[in-house]
């Protein structure tokens, strides 16, 4: 199937609930939510300019390192940052954290970066708190698949 469309889901997943969480929300995007759109999923360490150059939607998974985004995430916004700059304002974008605290610090340390892209969010920040919840995976799924959808259906 040739593809129109591509969401980059940005995950850092260096637990294995982080894993279950972004495989949950990766099948629940490739399961029939949109016809023109796929759904490309990459460590931080592998994002490029070129990668997100190329994307009509972002999802950044996340977790909370010390009331901050994830090393991983920091250094892909590092290296990217200025290709990024001028070349995608407006992208529609959804953030999820896994927190063990409030996850306030991590939503706006990514959300300050996201803010001088000038990059729209398309709801407010997922904020997975606590202890790990199975549910987490369908509620965070659930935000993905609308970003996809929309994405698909030219709403963003």
């Amino acid at each position: 199937m040739a593809y129109m469309k591509q969401v980059l889901f940005i995950a850092h997943a260096p637990s294995a609930n982080l894993v279950k969480l972004r495989n949950g929300i990766v099948d629940a995007c490739q399961s029939g939510v949109a016809e023109n759109t796929r759904v490309v999923c990459m460590s931080p360490f592998e994002v490029t300019s070129d990668t997100l150059l190329s994307a009509h939607g972002v999802i950044i998974l996340t977790p909370e390192n010390f009331g901050y985004m994830s090393g991983a995430l920091k250094d892909c916004f590092d290296r990217c940052y200025i290709d990024w700059l001028d070349k995608t304002q407006g992208l529609p974008y959804l953030l999820v954290v896994r927190a063990g605290t409030d996850g306030s610090g991590t939503v706006q340390s990514v959300q300050s970066v996201l803010t001088g892209l000038r990059w729209r969010a398309v709801n407010d920040a997922i904020v997975l708190q606590g202890e790990f919840d199975p549910s987490f995976v369908a509620g965070a799924a659930e935000y993905a698949q609308a970003l996809v959808a929309g994405v698909d259906t030219g709403i963003f």
